[in-house]
């Protein structure tokens, strides 16, 4: 089976089960473009190659997600993800105010310089935040942690709703207090001397995160017994979402949708719309041939690279003919 790609983009396939076992044809498609200081966008001449697993900050397991893997399952509306830095309007600051907004969809936050605990004076304090250049948007700086020092093995134990963040402590914690450092990505708002310790994010997040767990189903006695190891009958595919909360839209998105970027470049702001790009895409099993909707499912906005990287995926059922699957036609309109 081959594809038949006639676009610049990248494109590839994929064979996905749905909750019955299923066989669906999964196609997608990701597009980059060049951002300039202006918000001008150019279809980048050299577009990053394909990726089969999540492309993450550190080791994969082990740390945030910076770009999702391209094939997988169709998402039932668009993830919006922001990856970068804050950056100092004048070279350095203590604190800069970042925002981001993809056409309905927008979240705030206040990213500081680095802070510390202290004790001092017989009492606990937060040190006041360090001058900084650039600060990485990453979930590595935001609230949140996983804990695996208490000597009993049962108190091992994490914040699921950031696992990689800073300050969670688990019952016997043996991590240090003094010395210990602060998030640094809060919500805007926060003051720097309160305590509260509230996730917040622009990154994608992962399977275990506690905002996506209402939506993976029950997995219980009956689930053993007559459906493992499929999907749950009440699986909802509101858990394959990635966006940090706040950031999937109601419905997809069509092209042509405003961003913008407080907070991320020198210049202090970063504004353009999303380009419209139509697909016309068909599988040919046998002799014929059937269409394949492609949605928008995922768009990200790299602030360091000054990319903008759109993620379309669709899918068909071609349960019990896969064997006849002889080729994908990817064409699109809009790529100029």
């Amino acid at each position: 089976m081959e594809i038949r790609n006639r676009t610049p983009l990248m494109a590839a396939w994929s064979v996905l089960l749905d909750k019955d076992a299923a066989e669906h044809l999964g196609v997608a498609v990701r597009g980059t473009w060049d951002i300039d200081a202006r918000g001008g966008l150019r279809l980048a001449p050299e577009q990053p190659p394909f990726q089969p697993v999540d492309d993450c900050v550190g080791e994969q397991g082990l740390s945030s997600v910076r770009y999702e893997a391209d094939t997988g399952y169709v998402k039932p509306s668009t993830d919006c993800a922001l990856v970068g830095s804050a950056v100092a309007p004048r070279g350095r600051a203590n604190q800069v105010r970042v925002s981001y907004r993809v056409g309905p969809v927008s979240k705030q936050a206040l990213v500081t310089g680095e802070r510390k605990r202290l004790f001092w004076l017989l009492r606990w304090w937060n040190s006041p935040a360090r001058s900084f250049q650039r600060v990485p948007l990453q979930w590595e700086l935001a609230a949140g942690g996983t804990d695996t020092t208490p000597k009993n093995d049962k108190h091992h134990s994490l914040d699921m709703r950031n696992p990689y963040g800073r300050g969670f402590r688990a019952r016997g914690s043996k991590l240090p207090a003094a010395g210990a450092l602060l998030p640094q990505v809060l919500p805007a708002g926060f003051m720097l001397f309160g305590r509260k310790k509230v996730q917040v994010g622009f990154g994608l997040t992962g399977s275990q995160w506690a905002h996506r767990l209402p939506f993976a189903g029950t997995y219980d006695a009956a689930w053993m017994e007559h459906k493992a190891p499929l999907l749950p009958d009440d699986f909802d595919d509101r858990f394959h979402l990635a966006a940090a909360p706040g950031l999937s839209t109601p419905k997809y998105l069509e092209g042509g949708e405003p961003v913008e970027v407080r907070g991320c470049t020198t210049s202090g702001k970063l504004a353009f719309r999303l380009p419209r790009v139509s697909f016309d895409v068909n599988a040919t099993l046998n002799a014929a041939s059937e269409p394949v909707d492609m949605h928008m499912v995922t768009v990200t906005v790299d602030t360091d690279a000054m990319q903008l990287r759109i993620l379309w995926r669709g899918s068909i059922e071609v349960h019990r003919r896969l064997p006849k699957l002889k080729f994908i036609q990817v064409a699109a309109e809009g790529l100029e």
